[in-house]
Formats: C-alpha cells, structure tokens, sequence
C-alpha cells in the first residue's frame, strides 16, 4: 500500500486535501481507516500545528505531509507509520471526521485539480489489497 499511496506525495495538495483525497481512495477499495485533525507537535522544538492524518485499523498512521509543517527532520515521521515509533512527535487528535459516501466525491475532485488518475490508484490499492 505504501508503494501506491508515495505516487501522491508529489501531488500539490496539503494535509488536508491529501487526507481526503486518500481516504476517498481507501474508501472505494474498501480499506478500513479513519480520518483525524488535530495537532502535530514536535516534541523537541515544541512547534506545534493544525493537521489532518489517517488511522488504519491497525493503528497505523498515514501522514504525508508532517515534514511539510514541521520540518524535514530526520525525527518527523513521512508515509505510513506506528505513531509509537516516533516518540519526538506527538499526534494529538481533536476530531474523527465521519466518512459518509461524499468523501469520495470530494476525493475525485481533488484527484481531477491535482492531476490524479484517481481510477488508476484505486485499482492499484485493491490489487495490492487483494495480494497482503
């Protein structure tokens, strides 16, 4: 799944649109996650910012774009990851942002603005789901 979700990375999209965008993939393969905003802080400097992030069923963490807010730092978790394996950032959650059949709408619009063959990933996620 990280293979296929790191073709996004690249995409112009912040936390909040890369989220949705794929929790809306995730979604339509049918992918058990949830999507979460709240704050990302680093523990070292104690900058602190509004994020979103997704949680996998299990316990994952998918978060593109930490670096993005809080630096490209070695200690800043990138991709997919167990928060308990990076203790210098700390993932506080505010809010589970319910995923109702809109999200995938959503996530289609941003896929078309940012250049995205939404169809294209989807199918690469359920291939890959298919073989895990």
């Amino acid at each position: 799944m990280l293979k296929v979700l790191q073709e996004l990375d690249g995409c112009n999209l912040e936390c909040d649109g890369l989220s949705r965008l794929i929790s809306g993939l995730l979604m339509s393969a049918d992918i058990k996650h949830s999507l979460h905003v709240g704050r990302i802080k680093d523990m070292r400097n104690g900058n602190s910012i509004l994020h979103f992030w997704i949680v996998l069923d299990n316990n994952q963490t998918i978060d593109f774009r930490a670096k993005m807010w809080l630096g490209d730092r070695s200690h800043i978790p990138h991709g997919i990851f167990f928060q308990k394996d990076w203790n210098e950032v700390l993932y506080e959650d505010e809010e589970e942002i319910s995923l109702g059949h809109q999200n995938v709408s959503i996530a289609k619009i941003l896929a078309f603005t940012s250049d995205v063959d939404f169809d294209s990933i989807l199918l690469k996620l359920k291939m890959n789901k298919n073989t895990n």
